[in-house]
């Protein structure tokens, strides 16, 4: 019964010993770039899986992505989307082909037309002007929400900055400079100053306030 159970034992550490160097040659192939059966996952790792983030310019994948860029939607939001490829991607096309670099362009353009006007919606925009504000004495009172409309005009200034810069023939303030029989037009930037704005924001609350007397 020795001599058996011996034996037993002898093939069980047999076994486990060819089981362990088939995973240790097995482990060796994968670390090599190789699988068990011999494909070459090290290589499909690096071109990245089936149905990962696109890595060639195609038509439909440009189209898409330029009218998402026209519609005001960012770049940097467009290659979140695992569909799309990601920002270093983008760029670099944008750098090397410039059939896409003069699409993209038109599409800031139109992309410009677009905040025109959301710039008229931001300013039609009313609802947070006045907040009711409860006093200990003199109860609920109808008061002007002044960080509301300085934001609602931080808003309205980045957008003009940007339509100004991105396409200052139209949106760009223009001066006309006219000499001996020539005239010339010259874009520059034109900001109201912080003193200006205050003023006009003192007038608006005013006109406003004495409109609810």
């Amino acid at each position: 019964m020795r001599d058996e159970n011996d034996n037993t034992s002898n093939g069980n550490l047999g076994g486990a010993a060819d089981a362990g160097n088939r995973n240790d040659r097995a482990t060796a192939r994968c670390r090599g770039g190789q699988s068990e059966n011999g494909a070459a996952t090290g290589r499909a790792r690096k071109s990245g899986p089936k149905g990962g983030r696109p890595t060639l310019l195609t038509d439909a994948l440009r189209d898409e992505m330029l009218e998402r860029i026209a519609l005001g939607e960012p770049v940097r939001q467009i290659c979140l989307l695992p569909e799309m490829p990601d920002e270093t991607t983008f760029y670099r096309w944008i750098l090397k082909n410039k059939d896409f670099r003069d699409m993209y362009r038109v599409a800031k353009e139109a992309q410009m037309d677009r905040m025109e006007e959301a710039l008229i919606e931001i300013a039609d925009d009313a609802r947070n002007d006045w907040m009711i504000r409860e006093g200990e004495r003199s109860g609920e009172k109808l008061v002007f929400h002044d960080e509301a409309v300085r934001r609602s005009q931080l808003r309205i200034a980045t957008r003009q900055w940007l339509m100004s810069k991105l396409k200052s023939k139209k949106y760009g303030d223009r001066v006309e400079v006219t000499g001996e029989g020539a005239k010339t037009e010259v874009t520059v930037n034109l900001s109201l100053s912080k003193d200006r704005l205050e003023e006009l924001q003192r007038r608006r609350r005013e006109a406003m306030e004495g409109g609810n007397n």
